[in-house]
């Protein structure tokens, strides 16, 4: 049972905290004898740990009723690594929806960190949207095409995915608010830095989102 009245501000909430800190960097470094056989397994052995660290931590702040949803979503993540299909994991198709396969949502957040570094470029210099587009085609063109759909064009597609995130137009919820909070970020940024400032940290979001894409399937 949850209790509700279980501050997590108590000196017990910390100690669970650094534990659970320490587990989660520990997951993600583990090494396995399979890693060179059974990559993706071995990615994903290290997504169950740290599911679990983070069912363990529930269960330390007494949200034992959440804490339940992760052991079974970690569950379930075990079979996949054994090779046994689980349903939590199928591919279950809006039916309100047709046409293409919608991008994933790895490619929508690059593509979201990446058309807030040009809107950060584009506050902190002299430049218009072509022009910062075209400097960052030409810096990081390579990396960046396994973002567009098949038979796109880098440069057009940059300009409709800078339209649509403005406008709210985009259908991944986890990308438009990433977009959203990078460019809350821009607002607050250009009372307190310089242009210069501002365009530096552009460009840091945009190499981020280059070498994000690069590394996409």
């Amino acid at each position: 049972m949850t209790n509700a009245d279980a501050s997590v501000y108590s000196p017990e909430f910390f100690a669970a905290w650094e534990t659970f800190a320490d587990e989660v960097t520990l997951a993600f470094k583990m090494a396995s004898s399979d890693e060179a056989d059974r990559p993706l397994a071995t990615q994903q052995t290290r997504y169950v740990l740290a599911i679990m660290a983070t069912a363990k931590l529930l269960r330390a702040v007494e949200q034992k009723e959440t804490a339940e949803k992760f052991h079974l979503l970690a569950e379930a993540m075990q079979d996949v690594v054994e090779g046994l299909p689980h349903p939590l994991f199928s591919v279950e198709q809006p039916k309100t929806k047709a046409g293409r396969r919608p991008d994933t949502a790895a490619v929508w957040r690059t593509r979201s960190s990446l058309c807030a570094g040009i809107g950060y470029l584009l506050a902190g210099d002299n430049v218009d949207q072509d022009e910062a587009i075209d400097l960052v085609v030409k810096k990081y063109g390579k990396h960046l095409v396994k973002l567009l759909r098949p038979g796109a064009q880098l440069k057009p597609s940059i300009r409709t995915w800078m339209k649509s995130f403005a406008t709210d137009d985009v259908q991944n919820e986890i990308a438009l608010k990433n977009y959203k909070q990078s460019m809350s970020g821009l607002v607050a940024a250009k009372s307190d830095f310089s242009g210069s400032q501002i365009k530096q940290a552009g460009e840091r979001l945009i190499a981020a989102a280059a070498e994000r894409a690069s590394r996409l399937p």
